[in-house]
């Protein structure tokens, strides 16, 4: 069942210092993937959902971040790959506004691919044009993968 959005930015606003101190130094993966240069974004149910994001989330102990990409992927949208299928975007890992670092990778697929949201988790998930990504609210990791793919 999925709750509404609201009692996500319920619980995110009654939680926001509690949540800055838990992501804080911590490691994260996201994937931009992407289908006839159009990239698939996200609106999370925990939060403000202002912002369209990439899939992705927090490296475990004992996992690399390519895995920690595949594993969010599939948990979160539903899409399998394989490690040999994920490109690094950059060399090192970013550093993110709230103090953790993130991995981001690219998934590039020939043919759009069914979405199968983890309804705990995403509200949304769509395709965008990269045209249509410049006029949206994105997070700073969507803004990283428009700079580094050369998109704005």
């Amino acid at each position: 069942m999925q709750l509404p959005s609201f009692v996500g930015k319920v619980v995110y606003i009654g939680g926001y210092f509690i949540f800055r101190i838990k992501i804080k130094d911590t490691h994260r993966a996201y994937v931009a993937v992407i289908v006839d240069e159009k990239l698939l974004v996200t609106k999370n149910w925990l939060g403000l959902q202002k912002n369209w994001r990439l899939p992705g989330g927090g490296v475990q102990t004992g996992e690399s971040a390519t895995q920690a990409a595949i594993r969010e992927l599939r948990e979160e949208v539903g899409i399998t790959a394989a490690p040999i299928d994920l490109k690094p975007l950059t060399e090192q890992p970013l550093k993110a506004v709230f103090n953790y670092q993130y991995d981001l990778f690219v998934l590039q697929l020939k043919t759009m691919p069914i979405i199968t949201i983890d309804k705990h988790e995403i509200l949304f998930a769509n395709f965008v044009s990269k045209e249509e990504l410049l006029t949206l609210p994105i997070s700073e990791e969507v803004a990283q993968v428009v700079v580094q793919l050369g998109w704005s």
